[in-house]
């Protein structure tokens, strides 16, 4: 239970998630039979409610939850998994009573303290996202998440090589996240290095080559060294992974002037447009 609980609350912290646990569907059924059988049994309000929240279904997970709540108020991972359910649907103030109250009852679980800081990340709240990071990794020095999300604070804060330094330490833990090579591509990027932020481009789309905006970044750096056949490559390559793509239309309709062919830039462009009405 411990194991499938802490999966599913990473996996709510990370900004999109595509993977859904097929076994949740099969999990609300049991713990429905269990709750049936027990109306006053806690740990099945809140396993169903983790089955729901792993399939996105939010409002039923929370009224689980806090039906834990109310038969066991002393069971901190049901605040924290409803807190970052009420993180994601923006509902801060909730979020922070509910990460203040896991907190309270285990004053040594990092996760309350990573999701507090999330929290204001979401607000832009970045000096104060630092100091709840911070204590989350004086109580687990070895979550990757914590270094990558300090890190993404830090670049917000334009102290890139801060951020750098904490994405180079989630690397370290987890070397397969596409996204802290993407973050750490963009802080290069904006440190004029651009043959690094390449590079990580490089590693962020062979992790996760069907996503446009990897392939549309890399094009707009590609750019910056001149080298528009890649950067042509790359922004065709966006917006044939997501005909929808606004940024791809856009960088094609500037590459195509650079290369001076006006016919296909006005094309672009007013795509470009066309979808930015339409959307």
């Amino acid at each position: 239970m411990i194991k499938t609980f802490y999966i599913v609350i990473i996996a709510l912290l990370v900004v999109s998630t595509s993977v859904v646990n097929a076994d949740a569907y099969g999990d609300v059924q049991k713990y429905t039979e269990q709750i049936n059988k027990n109306p006053n049994d806690s740990i099945a309000y809140n396993n169903r409610g983790v089955a729901y929240a792993e399939l996105e279904q939010y409002e039923p997970a929370i009224q689980d939850l806090s039906k834990a709540i109310e038969l066991n108020p002393n069971n901190y991972m049901s605040y924290l998994l409803r807190g970052v359910i009420y993180g994601k649907l923006k509902q801060y103030e909730k979020a922070f009573f509910d990460f203040s109250m896991a907190i309270q009852l285990n004053p040594t679980n990092s996760m309350a303290y990573v999701g507090l800081g999330d929290a204001f990340n979401e607000l832009r709240q970045y000096e104060k996202a630092i100091i709840f990071f911070n204590k989350a990794i004086e109580l687990d020095p070895n979550d990757y998440f914590t270094y990558k999300h300090r890190g993404n604070s830090y670049r917000n804060l334009k102290q890139l090589e801060l951020a750098i330094s904490n994405y180079n330490k989630a690397l370290q833990i987890k070397p397969d996240d596409f996204e802290v090579y993407f973050n750490r591509g963009l802080a290069y990027l904006n440190l004029n290095q651009i043959d690094k932020s390449i590079q990580d481009f490089d590693y962020s789309i062979k992790l996760n080559p069907n996503y446009a905006m990897l392939h549309s970044t890399r094009a707009a750096a590609y750019g910056i060294l001149g080298d528009l056949n890649k950067a042509l490559s790359d922004a065709k390559k966006a917006i044939e992974l997501d005909p929808n793509f606004l940024k791809g239309y856009e960088l094609l309709g500037i590459i195509y002037r650079e290369l001076g062919d006006n016919e296909k830039s006005q094309f672009y462009f007013t795509k470009y447009r066309e979808l930015g009405y339409r959307n």
